[in-house]
């Protein structure tokens, strides 16, 4: 079904209207929306994380080096 129709109460000029009304409410909050986010984000960098944020990929290396040390003793055994 076509939706059209230019007067209001058709459903194409409803629906025309409800979707300004959201994309209005979109750009209002949007701003807001991100801004929060960034301040959580760098909230949860200093106070949660602290110096996990260095630590953790350093022991996700060191656990790597560790597997592989260990996968080559047991591949030396097959030579």
């Amino acid at each position: 079904m076509l939706l059209t129709g230019g007067t209001a109460g058709s459903p194409g000029y409803d629906f025309d209207q409800y979707d300004q009304a959201v994309v209005s409410l979109i750009g209002q909050h949007g701003g807001t929306f991100d801004q929060t986010i960034r301040a959580g984000d760098r909230e949860l960098g200093r106070s949660v994380l602290g110096n996990w944020a260095v630590l953790l990929p350093l022991a996700a290396l060191g656990a790597a080096v560790l597997v592989v040390v260990g996968v080559w003793a047991r591949l030396v055994e097959y030579r």
